[in-house]
Order: structure tokens, then sequence, then C-alpha cells
């Protein structure tokens, strides 16, 4: 379980299903992690009522949640009831999963407890000019079957050579769904046979190197400009995926690199694309 709070950017290849980060101030794409605190998935599950009692403005699914130093006074807080609470073996009241997420916190209470009060000393040291509350669920890697997630799903795999009705292959790459918004468009484009939810062979080099270079291109662009010009999709579509290079630009570089280079490697029988 991922009860992390770190200010170490080295330990954020632990968080696989993804985390939030705290940033001092209002958000700037330019130095935002610079003091930044992480907080693992497991962790803000336990902290996300707290955070929307002191802000009703906050989402867990938003991108960026800004709280004044008044609604950060209002966390600190609350947060120091629940650490207390559960140092005390107090069950804790959660709008939703109470069980579950009390049943966790029991099996896992000092990592809870050291973890909860690094984020509280962290805010008392951050807070003057109030904490930005940033969504970085994705990681933008290309992972092998051993690198994903326990109980994951919501990835494609692809494959080197056909489909042998079998999914979850050792010799298989994964993208997460949400990450291949990077590339789908150029997947439709070199094979318009390609669905995201069905399977579709790429079945031969040529047509593997014409998506080589589309990615190329792509990489390129993100590089040189910082943003995807619009191609077959809507516009809507590029505005989503370029919200991305706000947060994740160095790790979409990394990812296609890694991607082409997989691709080079493994194009000679073709490639199966593996759909949800």
């Amino acid at each position: 379980m991922e009860y992390i709070v770190t200010t170490d950017k080295k330990e954020l290849d632990l968080l696989k299903g993804g985390y939030h980060a705290m940033c001092p101030g209002i958000f700037n794409k330019l130095s935002w992690n610079e003091n930044s605190i992480y907080i693992g998935y497991d962790l803000m599950d336990i902290i996300e009522d707290i955070l929307e009692k002191s802000n009703d403005e906050f989402s867990i699914f938003e991108d960026f949640s800004y709280f004044s130093i008044e609604q950060i006074n209002k966390f600190e807080f609350e947060l120091s009831i629940k650490i207390n609470d559960i140092n005390n073996n107090k069950k804790i009241v959660f709008d939703a999963d109470s069980e579950y997420l009390n049943k966790k916190i029991e099996e896992h209470k000092e990592e809870v407890i050291e973890m909860l009060n690094k984020l509280f000393s962290w805010i008392k040291l951050n807070k003057i000019n109030g904490i930005t509350i940033i969504k970085k669920f994705y990681n933008f890697k290309i992972l092998k079957r051993n690198d994903l997630p326990d109980g994951c799903g919501g990835f494609l795999e692809f494959l080197p050579g056909e489909f042998k009705k079998k999914c979850w292959n050792d010799n298989s790459v994964f993208i997460e769904d949400g990450e291949i918004d990077i590339v789908d468009d150029l997947l439709k484009k070199v094979n318009n046979e390609y669905d995201l939810y069905g399977c579709v062979y790429f079945y031969d080099e040529n047509l593997l190197e014409k998506l080589e270079n589309e990615l190329q291109n792509r990489l390129n662009e993100i590089i040189n400009n910082g943003y995807v010009s619009k191609g077959i999709y809507s516009q809507e579509y590029y505005d989503h995926i370029n919200r991305y290079m706000e947060l994740y630009k160095n790790e979409i570089i990394e990812m296609l690199d890694n991607f082409i280079l997989w691709i080079k490697l493994n194009k000679s029988n073709g490639i199966t694309v593996i759909g949800m």
C-alpha cells in the first residue's frame, strides 16, 4: 500500500498508482516541484474528506486546487484531530468506505501516523502563501508485465507478433489508458482498424516504420514547441493532451523515446495492440 509522504523526487517511482503533490503558494508550472511534498494515493484516501471539508471547491480529480491560508489553517486543524484520533485507536468516520479505510489504518497505523505527522510539519513551514494541490495520477511510463500494479486494469498491451489468444504476456509492454491519449490518434492514423477497445495487428514492418516516423515527429514537436498541434481528432482532444504538458512534459518525452525504441526492436514480426 502507498502510505507515502515524501519530498524526495527519487521516491516517486514507488508510487505506481500515481500521487498528489502539494506546492507552496499558487501553481507555477516552471517551479511548482522545487519545494513540493508528494502524497501517495492510499494516504490521500485518508485525508480526502478533511481536504473537502476545508475547501468545498476541492476535488481529488481536479488537476489543480488552491487552498488559501485560511483554508489550509482549517485543514491543518482537522489533520491534527485526525492524527490524534488514529493515535488513540478511534474509528474515523469517512464519507464512504469507512470500514475499509479504518481496517487499512489499523493494519498500517504506525506508518500512517508517521506520514501524516510529516505532512503536518511540512504544511506548518510552507503555508504562508497558501498551498496548491496538484493531481499527478499518471506516470507516463512504458511498463513491463512485472511493473504493473496489483489488480491492474485499464492498460493497453503491445505484443510482439500476432495475438495468441492470451493477454498480459511477459514479452509485452503496457501503457495506461489515460496515458495512451498521447499516441492514440497516431495509432489510428497509421492503421484505421485500430480501436482502443479492440485487438489490432500492425502486420508489417513498413506499417510500423510509418508509426515510428509519426511518433518521432510528435516527440520532436513536444521537445521543440512544448505542445501537440491538431491532427485527425477534434481540437478538444488536443487541448486535453496539451494540458498534460504543464505537468508531465519530461515524462512524456521519456515515454515516447522508450516507445519508439521498443518498436524499433520488435517490429520485424509485426505488433499486436490489445485494447482494454
